[in-house]
C-alpha cells in the first residue's frame, strides 16, 4: 500500500493510498481436470467472495497484477475515477490499438474469441 498525506496525480487507483488492509482471495484447481472445472472454480470465488468484497468495500480497488481476469466493472476495480483519463491518454498514443492484453487499459475496444483472436467492438 501506498499511503501518502499528498494528493498524487497518476494512473493507480485512489483506494490504494488510504487503504487499512490488503486482501487477496484465490482459489485452486487440479490440473487434471478439464479447464471447465478451473472455470467453474474461478467463477464461484469471482461471484461469491468477489461479490461479497464489492458490497462491503464498493469504493475499494483491486491490484492489477495480482487480479482475477474476469473482475466485473474492471475499469472501476483497477483504475477507479482516473480511468477515463488514461483511457484518453491510450486514446491519444495508441489510436491504432497496437498495444492490447486482456482488462488493460482501452481493451473494452475488442472482443477477445477462444481461439485468442480478436476482433474490433463497432
Amino acid at each position: 500500500m501506498t499511503i501518502s498525506h499528498k494528493p498524487v496525480d497518476s494512473s493507480l487507483h485512489p483506494a490504494w493510498r488510504d487503504a487499512a488492509v490488503h486482501l487477496i482471495s484465490g482459489v485452486k484447481w487440479n490440473n487434471l481436470l478439464p479447464v471447465s472445472a478451473a472455470e467453474k472454480s474461478i467463477a464461484g470465488v469471482t461471484n461469491s467472495t468477489g461479490y461479497a468484497i464489492r458490497q462491503l468495500a464498493p469504493d475499494s480497488g483491486v491490484y492489477y497484477n495480482e487480479a482475477n481476469s474476469w473482475e466485473p466493472n474492471w475499469q472501476w476495480a483497477f483504475w477507479g475515477p482516473n480511468y477515463p483519463r488514461i483511457f484518453s491518454i491510450k486514446q491519444k498514443y495508441d489510436p491504432e490499438n497496437l498495444l492490447w492484453c486482456r482488462h488493460c487499459v482501452g481493451s473494452e475496444s475488442f472482443v477477445q474469441h477462444k481461439n485468442g483472436s480478436l476482433c474490433p467492438v463497432f
